[in-house]
Protein backbone atom coordinates (compact mmCIF):
# COMPACT_ATOMS: atom_id res chain seq x y z
CA UNK A 1 0.00 0.00 0.00
CA UNK A 2 1.65 3.39 -1.04
CA UNK A 3 1.91 6.05 1.34
CA UNK A 4 0.71 9.64 1.57
CA UNK A 5 2.91 12.64 1.14
CA UNK A 6 1.09 15.65 2.64
CA UNK A 7 1.77 19.41 1.74
CA UNK A 8 0.52 22.64 1.59
CA UNK A 9 0.79 24.59 -1.76
CA UNK A 10 3.10 27.09 0.03
CA UNK A 11 5.71 24.89 1.02
CA UNK A 12 5.82 22.39 -1.81
CA UNK A 13 8.54 19.99 -2.10
CA UNK A 14 9.07 19.58 -5.48
CA UNK A 15 11.51 16.57 -5.65
CA UNK A 16 10.04 14.61 -2.73
CA UNK A 17 6.32 14.69 -4.80
CA UNK A 18 8.43 14.01 -8.33
CA UNK A 19 9.88 11.25 -6.58
CA UNK A 20 6.88 9.84 -4.62
CA UNK A 21 5.15 9.82 -7.64
CA UNK A 22 7.66 8.45 -10.06
CA UNK A 23 8.56 5.33 -7.44
CA UNK A 24 4.30 4.88 -6.45
CA UNK A 25 5.87 5.01 -3.00
CA UNK A 26 3.35 7.75 -2.08
CA UNK A 27 0.09 9.95 -2.99
CA UNK A 28 0.12 12.92 -2.95
CA UNK A 29 -2.03 14.76 -0.65
CA UNK A 30 -2.77 18.85 -0.28
CA UNK A 31 -3.62 20.12 3.51
CA UNK A 32 -3.36 23.78 3.18
CA UNK A 33 -2.36 23.41 7.30
CA UNK A 34 0.54 21.65 6.80
CA UNK A 35 3.75 23.93 7.83
CA UNK A 36 6.36 21.45 6.35
CA UNK A 37 5.84 17.88 4.27
CA UNK A 38 5.93 15.09 5.62
CA UNK A 39 5.45 11.34 4.07
CA UNK A 40 3.85 8.69 6.29
CA UNK A 41 4.90 5.07 4.91
CA UNK A 42 5.01 1.89 6.53
CA UNK A 43 3.96 3.28 9.93
CA UNK A 44 6.42 6.14 10.47
CA UNK A 45 6.20 10.06 9.52
CA UNK A 46 9.27 11.52 7.96
CA UNK A 47 9.18 15.08 7.77
CA UNK A 48 11.42 17.43 5.55
CA UNK A 49 11.84 17.28 1.89
CA UNK A 50 15.53 15.99 2.16
CA UNK A 51 14.31 13.21 4.45
CA UNK A 52 11.52 12.13 2.23
CA UNK A 53 13.73 11.96 -0.53
CA UNK A 54 16.37 10.33 1.52
CA UNK A 55 13.93 7.58 2.77
CA UNK A 56 12.65 7.38 -0.89
CA UNK A 57 15.74 7.26 -2.41
CA UNK A 58 17.13 3.98 0.31
CA UNK A 59 13.38 2.33 -1.08
CA UNK A 60 13.74 2.75 -4.42
CA UNK A 61 17.18 2.14 -4.59
CA UNK A 62 18.55 4.43 -6.99
CA UNK A 63 21.01 6.58 -5.79
CA UNK A 64 23.84 6.31 -8.82
CA UNK A 65 27.64 7.26 -8.39
CA UNK A 66 27.53 8.29 -4.34
CA UNK A 67 30.07 10.94 -4.62
CA UNK A 68 28.63 12.56 -7.87
CA UNK A 69 25.30 11.96 -6.24
CA UNK A 70 26.38 13.77 -2.93
CA UNK A 71 27.81 16.69 -4.66
CA UNK A 72 24.16 17.56 -6.65
CA UNK A 73 21.73 16.92 -3.83
CA UNK A 74 24.03 19.41 -2.00
CA UNK A 75 24.17 21.78 -5.17
CA UNK A 76 20.50 21.28 -4.83
CA UNK A 77 20.37 22.40 -1.24
CA UNK A 78 22.91 25.56 -2.40
CA UNK A 79 20.32 26.70 -5.34
CA UNK A 80 17.14 28.49 -3.74
CA UNK A 81 19.58 30.15 -1.20
CA UNK A 82 21.90 31.92 -3.75
CA UNK A 83 20.77 35.38 -4.74
CA UNK A 84 23.62 37.57 -6.60
CA UNK A 85 22.65 36.64 -10.34
CA UNK A 86 26.95 35.61 -10.89
CA UNK A 87 26.70 33.17 -8.25
CA UNK A 88 23.18 31.80 -9.58
CA UNK A 89 24.63 31.86 -12.88
CA UNK A 90 27.95 29.74 -12.41
CA UNK A 91 25.85 27.13 -10.90
CA UNK A 92 23.78 27.61 -13.87
CA UNK A 93 26.32 27.40 -16.31
CA UNK A 94 28.03 24.57 -13.94
CA UNK A 95 24.40 22.35 -14.58
CA UNK A 96 24.55 23.44 -18.57
CA UNK A 97 28.35 21.68 -19.09
CA UNK A 98 27.72 18.84 -17.12
CA UNK A 99 24.37 18.11 -19.42
CA UNK A 100 26.26 19.00 -22.62
CA UNK A 101 26.71 15.79 -23.96
CA UNK A 102 24.67 13.82 -21.16
CA UNK A 103 21.19 12.92 -20.82
CA UNK A 104 21.22 12.23 -16.83
CA UNK A 105 23.60 13.91 -14.22
CA UNK A 106 24.61 10.56 -13.05
CA UNK A 107 24.66 8.15 -15.05
CA UNK A 108 22.88 6.88 -17.79
CA UNK A 109 19.11 6.31 -15.95
CA UNK A 110 17.05 8.79 -13.70
CA UNK A 111 18.71 9.34 -10.50
CA UNK A 112 17.88 11.21 -7.27
CA UNK A 113 19.96 13.44 -8.67
CA UNK A 114 17.85 14.30 -11.14
CA UNK A 115 15.01 14.97 -8.84
CA UNK A 116 16.55 17.13 -6.68
CA UNK A 117 18.28 19.40 -8.99
CA UNK A 118 14.78 19.68 -11.07
CA UNK A 119 12.98 20.23 -7.89
CA UNK A 120 15.52 23.21 -6.70
CA UNK A 121 15.13 24.81 -9.73
CA UNK A 122 11.65 24.83 -10.37
CA UNK A 123 11.06 25.28 -6.46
Amino acid sequence: MPGRLISSVATFPYAAAALACYTHQAELIFDSSATIPILEIDGSKIESEDSIVSALQGMYGFAGNSNKTEEFLSLARTLPTLVAYDMTLAALDFLDEHLAFRTFLVGHDITVADWVIWGAIKG
